[in-house]
């Protein structure tokens, strides 16, 4: 039985974002391909007392990549797509990043596909298939992937 101060201890620990740096920390070093890729978003964007690094950020996320973590994959792909992080801007090698994440069924990378295949970003510009993408992140919950079928009239 939990008191309610542990309860809000634990509470404001999981809303303390230095807090998650150091547990996504924690479980990366150990392996963890999911924390891979949160430590690498947190490095991308700047959060948890991180100073904000692609460089650092691209490390994290090919590892988590390498571990088979689709979002680890997309977010690998994004930076291509940009030429972020010291990388030469690619959106072929984004566009098989894609793919490889969206195969493992991530929700974000099958967003990222569906995206991919509207632009024509390193796939071939194809509708129908953005929209299946589109489709399966949606029915995973991924509320960008519904908001664009949306806006597609799907």
């Amino acid at each position: 039985m939990q008191t309610q101060s542990e309860y809000n201890h634990l509470v404001a620990c999981m809303r303390d974002e230095s807090v998650s740096a150091t547990l996504y920390r924690r479980q990366a070093d150990t392996g963890n391909a999911a924390a891979m890729a949160h430590l690498g978003r947190m490095y991308e964007d700047g959060r948890g007392g991180l100073t904000r690094d692609d460089a650092e950020a691209i490390q994290w996320y090919r590892r988590g990549a390498e571990a088979g973590n689709g979002q680890a994959m997309a977010s690998l792909g994004y930076m291509y797509e940009r030429g972020r992080g010291g990388l030469t801007k690619d959106v072929v090698e984004a566009g098989q990043w894609y793919r490889k994440g969206a195969g493992t069924g991530d929700r974000f990378a099958m967003h990222f596909m569906g995206r991919a295949c509207e632009f024509g970003l390193g796939v071939t510009k194809d509708r129908a298939e953005a929209v299946q993408w589109y489709r399966k992140a949606a029915e995973s919950g991924f509320t960008p992937a519904a908001e664009r079928l949306k806006t597609l009239g799907e």
